[in-house]
């Protein structure tokens, strides 16, 4: 439509045509299609560095604090995929850096995991789980997920033949219990992080902004602890019971004639989600310097994200939403600090401070 518009005009004689005078060298569409190539199997193994960097973090301190989350399972450290998986512009690339192929094959291995130890390497195809075939096909990843969530289910070591380099063996992977809280990279540049209750959630704008291993993991650390707390489950709670009490004005409402279309309702829902969300951050950032500690990571000097935070958000300095401001979070997480160094040197035990009238999970 574009070029039939212009040839409509030109041929009109309305336009006298404008073009570049340099000589640019020319590309060959061999050329082209090589670099192409080149920068898919970029995009993937940039996308997998990502991944493989947050689930390295969230293993790590899901591992070290499974005693303090509210939800467990057991898990093996590694992902698969089969080829049908990726779209099909990619899968010329994956196949290359990833060495996934139509069979189940092995694409990440999370470091000192039980897979890991196992000797589980990417581009290992399954062949077995405990001698049962491992499921082949287009869904052959969500039915080898299932199928390993059953064997994880019961105590003891899990058996898989692998095929690498055309011979079949079989390595066994003893699961460890962890945090149950996979996470997930979002392709977003926004900076942002989040928990849902089963996940956490990574944008890769927040991986760029991360200074370095130790701050990412405050960041992981914090959406674990979310998770852990229960948050997400009492947010909602709070927002059915105020939820109710407006429902209860809507119907007296209708009693007497008047139609709200269920404002109070709506009204004391959103009420109620919203109840307590900054003293649940300042929570998640208080748990969250625990799970820090007892994962090994170092403490000291970890606050500054939150200087730097400041400089991509300056109302955030001042502005208290559902979120403290950051001043506050800088100063908390720093007492935190302090905190965990004080129990350290009296050898006590690294778990956070219950309130009084609060009884641990």
């Amino acid at each position: 439509m574009k070029r039939a518009i212009c040839v409509a005009v030109a041929a009109l004689g309305l336009v006298g045509w404008v073009d570049p005078k340099t000589a640019a060298p020319t590309i060959s569409q061999d050329a082209l299609k090589a670099e192409e190539k080149r920068q898919l199997a970029f995009v993937i193994s940039s996308r997998w560095k990502e991944s493989e960097r947050v689930k390295a973090v969230a293993f790590r301190l899901a591992l070290a604090n499974q005693d303090l989350c509210a939800d467990r399972k057991r898990r093996t450290g590694m992902d698969v995929f089969v080829l049908t998986d990726f779209p099909q512009r990619y899968r010329e690339a994956a196949v290359e850096v990833l060495k996934v192929g139509p069979e189940l094959t092995i694409t990440e291995v999370v470091p000192a995991s039980p897979a890991a130890k196992a000797g589980l390497r990417r581009g290992d195809a399954l062949v077995s789980l405990n001698g049962a075939p491992v499921p082949t096909g287009a869904k052959a990843r969500e039915g080898f997920i299932k199928q390993l969530a059953s064997a994880l289910e019961k105590p003891g070591p899990v058996t898989l033949a692998v095929r690498r380099e055309g011979a079949v063996q079989e390595l066994t992977v003893e699961p460890v219990s962890v945090c149950a809280y996979d996470a997930v990279v979002e392709d977003s540049d926004v900076i942002n992080a989040f928990a849902d209750g089963q996940r956490i959630h990574i944008t890769r704008g927040i991986l760029r902004f991360a200074a370095d291993e130790e701050e990412l993991a405050l960041i992981v650390a914090h959406e674990m602890a979310h998770n852990g707390q229960h948050h997400m489950q009492a947010q909602a709670r709070n927002s059915i019971m105020v939820g109710l009490g407006g429902l209860l004005l809507d119907g007296v409402a209708a009693a007497y004639g008047v139609n709200t279309q269920g404002v109070f309702a709506k009204t004391g829902a959103r009420i109620g989600a919203e109840h307590a969300s900054p003293e649940f951050e300042a929570e998640a950032d208080y748990v969250g310097m625990y799970y820090l500690a007892r994962a090994g990571y170092p403490t000291e000097g970890v606050e500054n994200l939150w200087r730097r935070m400041a400089v991509e958000t300056p109302g955030a300095v001042f502005i208290k939403t559902d979120h403290p401001v950051t001043p506050e979070r800088f100063l908390a997480i720093a007492a935190t600090a302090r905190e965990i160094e004080a129990k350290r040197v009296k050898g006590e035990p690294l778990v956070p401070n219950m309130a009084a009238d609060s009884k641990a999970h």
